[in-house]
């Protein structure tokens, strides 16, 4: 019985892990997309 509730817990922590990295992602994307769109425009304009 102990064994089986060990390897819930672990399982659990795995879920919650890729949850938390899944959900991390998707806050930090808009903050990475904003700051390689800005890069990009600023070297744009000295090619012109």
């Amino acid at each position: 019985m102990m064994d089986e509730e060990k390897r819930l817990s672990r399982n659990k922590n795995i879920l919650f892990s890729i949850v938390s990295v899944v959900f991390l992602c998707t806050l930090l994307f808009p903050l990475y997309w904003s700051f390689i769109t800005s890069q990009k425009t600023e070297h744009a304009g000295n090619y012109r």
